[in-house]
C-alpha cells in the first residue's frame, strides 16, 4: 500500500462521519452510528469500516494514515450533562461569588422565575486569596503565597480535580497567576490547573472567570477522552498526528487541547461544517453561503459571506457564559432523531429530545417505540426503508408507521400520512427559523445566498425550507452526510490571542501596540512550532477591538502593520467608521474612536483537500433511473415520483422536479417546485423552476 491518507472524523450525537482522502486526491466516506458512551470506540470503528472500503487490511491501514482531524463532542456533553471535572476555584479575596452572581441581570429581563444555573463550581469550593493588582497592572498587594497554600490544602482535601485561577485584573499584569501556578505545581503537581490570563488575557471580569471555569471544568475530560484515544490509536498501529478542531474554525494538537485550550472545542463538531462550506465558497470565488446542517440530533446554521465566516466572542454553552472566539453558528434541537409527541393541549411538537442512535427512531428495529422525524420521512416515501446506508441497515417502515400512529395520528385524529406531514412541516419550520436567525435578524437578506445543505437528513427537508425564506439556489455536497468531516480536512492551524489596551486611537502609542502585537505573533509561533508548522507557513492576522467613546461594545476589524505607524492612524479610523455604519447604519466621523483589546490571530498553514472538478457531461440521466416510489408532497399528494441512483448521476445531468435522488447516506428530495442538476465538482445543484435555465 504506497498511498499515504488523511482523515476527518465528526463524532456525532447519533452517528460518527469519516472522509479519508489519499495523497493522489482520492477521496472514500463512511458513517457508522454510535454504540455507547466511549466516542474512542467508534472512531475507531469508524476507521475499521474505512479500511475495508479501501480494500486494505485494518493494520496496513492505520499505519499509512499521516494526521486524523477530529471533532469532538466530548467537551460539549460534559458541560451539556453536567458531568465535568471537580472544580476548584482560586481568585481575588472577595471575589468568589462574582461566578454566581453573573452580570446581575435577568437573561429574560421580565420572567423572574428563569433562574440561572448552577454554577460550575460551587460556593465552597470558591475560595479568595490575598492579593491585588489595579486596574493599571500596578501590584497594590503582593500574592500571599501562605494563604494560598492554605486554599490549596484545602481544595485537596475536597478531592478537586482541576483548579481555575483568576485575579481580578490578571489581564493587565498576569504576575500573580504565574507565581499561582508554580506554587501550586510545587504543592500539588497532578491537578490540572487554568489560569485565567492564558484562557482569556481580556477585560471583563465575569466573562474571564466564566470562561476559566468552563476551561477547568473540562480540560480533565478532554485530556483523559484523548489519551485514551491516543492509546487506542497506537494499539491499531497509528503512528501519525492527530489534530483537533477547535471552535474557531481552526486546528490545534491534543497537547494543546488538553494542556490549555479545551474550552476552544466546545463547537468543535459543527465547525466542520462551516470550514467545508468556507471552502466551497473560496471555490465558487467567494459565493454568499448559508449552511445547514442537519444530523441525527440537531441543526447547525451559519452564514458566509464573500468568502468568509462570521465569528462571535458572545457565546454561551448551557446558559454558561463563554468568551472566546468560535465560529457564529446557530444550533437548533431538530434532527433525523427528533421525538414527535402531542402535548396537553392537542398540539404537535418536535424536538429537541432525540431518540439518538439506541434505541433510536422505532424504524431503526432497536426497540425505540417514540415517533421521529426520520420515521415520519419513511412514512412520507422519502427514505427507501431497503436503502438507508446505501442498505447497510434495514429500516422497518411498518413500524415507523405505527410509531408515527400511535405517538401522532390518533393524538390529533388525522390519518398516518398526515400525521408524519405535520412533524415534516413542524420540523421544517424550525430550521427555517434557525436559518432567519443567522440571516434576517442581523441585516442579511437570504435571498441573497446559495443554501448548502449538509448531514445526513438534510437534504431530506432542504426544499421546503428554502421556499419559505425564499432562497432559490440550494447546494448539496455529494457528501453531505459527512460534510462536517470533510471541512475538517479544509483548514489550517489556527490560534487566537487577546491584550486589552485601553486609550483613544488618535493618541494610543504606536511603540506599546506593536509591542503587544510583536509578543502575541511570538506566542503564536511557539504553539506552531511545537506542532510541527515549519516558520515558512505561519502567518498572523492582526486585529483591533474599536467603539466611539462611551459605547458598551466593540466592533472587531483587521488592521495592517503599516497603519499602526501612521499619525493618529487615519486609515484605521476611516475603515472603523464605514464598518460601524455597515454594522450599525450610522457612523459618527466626531467622536473619538477608542481602542479597547488588540488582537492576532496566528495561522499554521496546513495539508488540505478540495474536491476535484472534472469535465461536464450529458444531460440525460436515464441511465441513473432506478424506478418510482410512492410519495406524498403537501401540494400534490400521494404522487409516483422517479427515483434516481444518486451514484450515477454525474456532472452535466439535470433531472426535472419532482424527484428523489438516493445516495448511500443521505436522499435529495426534490419537490414539484425545483429542478435538480449536476455540476462538475459531482455537486447537486437545486434550482426553483422559474429562475432555472
Amino acid at each position: 500500500m504506497t498511498n499515504v491518507f488523511h482523515v476527518g472524523v465528526d463524532v456525532g450525537g447519533t452517528f460518527t462521519d469519516l472522509v479519508c482522502v489519499s495523497d493522489d486526491g482520492t477521496m472514500t466516506a463512511t458513517k457508522v452510528p454510535n454504540v455507547g458512551d466511549d466516542p474512542s470506540t467508534d472512531v475507531c470503528a469508524g476507521l475499521d469500516d474505512l479500511a475495508g472500503r479501501l480494500g486494505v487490511s485494518r493494520e496496513a491501514f492505520y499505519e499509512v494514515i499521516e494526521v486524523i482531524v477530529h471533532g469532538t463532542t466530548v467537551a460539549t456533553n460534559a458541560i451539556l450533562t453536567g458531568r465535568i471535572a471537580r472544580t476548584g476555584l482560586i481568585t481575588t479575596l472577595g471575589f468568589r461569588d462574582a461566578l454566581e452572581m453573573r452580570r446581575g441581570i435577568r437573561e429574560r429581563l421580565y420572567d423572574n422565575k428563569y433562574t440561572p444555573p448552577p454554577p460550575l463550581v460551587p460556593r465552597y469550593l470558591r475560595l479568595g486569596v490575598r492579593e491585588r493588582v489595579d486596574a493599571g497592572g500596578r501590584v497594590v498587594e503582593p500574592l500571599d503565597e501562605d494563604h494560598l497554600r492554605e486554599a490549596v490544602a484545602r481544595l485537596r482535601h475536597e478531592d478537586v480535580e482541576s483548579v481555575a485561577v483568576c485575579f481580578l485584573h490578571a489581564y493587565r499584569n498576569p504576575v500573580h497567576e504565574a507565581q499561582a501556578a508554580e506554587v501550586i505545581a510545587a504543592e500539588w503537581p497532578e491537578v490540572h490547573v487554568s489560569l485565567s490570563h492564558a484562557v482569556l488575557s481580556e477585560r471583563r471580569f465575569y466573562e474571564r472567570i466564566s470562561t476559566t471555569a468552563i476551561n477547568a471544568a473540562v480540560g480533565p475530560i478532554l485530556a483523559t477522552y484523548l489519551r485514551h484515544l491516543l492509546a487506542e490509536l497506537g494499539r491499531r498501529g497509528f503512528g501519525g498526528a492527530l489534530r483537533v478542531m477547535k471552535s474557531n474554525g481552526g486546528l490545534m494538537s491534543p497537547e494543546v487541547a488538553a494542556a490549555r485550550e479545551a474550552a476552544h472545542t466546545l463547537l468543535s463538531g459543527p465547525a466542520g461544517a462551516v470550514a467545508g462550506g468556507t471552502a466551497f465558497s473560496r471555490m465558487q470565488g467567494n459565493a454568499n453561503l448559508i449552511v445547514m446542517d442537519m444530523g441525527g440530533t440537531s441543526c447547525d446554521v451559519c452564514l458566509i459571506e464573500d468568502g468568509t465566516s462570521l465569528v462571535t466572542r458572545e457565546g454561551s454553552v448551557a446558559r454558561y457564559r463563554l468568551m472566546l472566539p468560535m465560529l457564529d453558528i446557530h444550533t437548533v434541537g431538530a434532527g433525523g432523531g427528533s421525538i414527535a409527541r402531542v402535548d396537553e393541549a392537542g398540539l404537535l411538537e418536535v424536538g429537541p429530545a432525540s431518540a439518538g442512535s439506541h434505541p433510536g427512531p422505532a424504524c431503526y428495529q432497536r426497540g425505540g417505540d417514540f415517533a421521529t422525524v426520520t420515521d415520519a420521512d419513511v412514512v412520507l416515501g422519502y427514505i427507501s426503508p431497503d436503502y438507508f446506508l446505501g442498505g447497510r441497515m434495514a429500516l422497518d417502515g411498518e413500524l415507523a408507521r405505527q410509531a408515527v400512529r400511535a405517538q401522532v395520528a390518533d393524538a390529533l385524529g388525522t390519518s398516518d400520512l398526515e400525521a408524519a406531514a405535520g412533524v415534516y412541516d413542524v420540523i421544517n419550520a424550525k430550521m427555517a427559523a434557525a436559518i432567519r436567525e443567522v440571516s434576517v435578524q442581523r441585516g442579511y437578506d437570504p435571498r441573497r445566498f446559495t443554501l448548502l445543505t449538509a448531514g445526513g437528513a438534510g437534504a431530506v427537508h432542504v426544499c421546503p425550507i428554502a421556499r419559505d425564506i425564499g432562497i432559490r439556489r440550494v447546494m448539496v455536497p455529494r457528501d453531505a452526510s459527512v460534510f462536517s468531516a470533510f471541512g475538517m480536512l479544509t483548514t489550517d492551524y489556527r490560534h487566537d490571542f487577546v491584550r486589552t489596551y485601553e486609550a483613544t486611537l488618535s493618541v494610543a502609542d504606536p511603540e506599546t501596540i506593536r509591542a503587544a502585537y510583536d509578543e502575541m505573533c511570538a506566542e503564536g509561533e511557539e504553539l506552531l512550532a511545537a506542532e510541527g508548522v515549519e516558520a515558512a507557513e505561519m502567518s498572523h492576522v492582526l486585529k483591533m477591538d474599536l467603539r466611539y467613546h462611551g459605547q458598551i461594545h466593540e466592533v472587531e476589524m483587521p488592521v495592517e502593520p503599516a497603519a499602526i505607524g501612521e499619525p493618529d492612524m487615519p486609515s484605521i479610523h476611516e475603515k472603523f467608521h464605514e464598518r460601524h455604519e455597515e454594522i450599525y447604519s450610522y457612523a459618527t466621523e466626531a467622536d473619538p474612536v477608542e481602542v479597547v483589546n488588540l488582537r492576532v490571530t496566528s495561522i499554521g498553514h496546513a495539508w488540505t483537500t478540495e474536491p476535484r472538478a472534472e469535465p461536464l457531461g450529458d444531460a440525460d440521466a436515464s441511465a441513473a433511473f432506478k424506478g418510482t416510489r410512492s410519495t406524498y408532497f403537501r401540494d400534490t399528494g400521494v404522487v409516483e415520483v422517479p427515483v434516481y441512483d444518486g451514484t450515477g448521476v454525474l456532472g452535466g445531468m439535470r433531472i426535472d422536479g419532482p424527484c428523489i435522488v438516493e445516495l448511500p447516506d443521505t436522499n435529495v428530495v426534490v419537490d414539484t417546485h425545483f429542478d435538480l442538476s449536476c455540476d462538475n465538482y459531482g455537486h447537486f445543484l437545486l434550482e426553483a423552476k422559474d429562475t432555472a435555465e
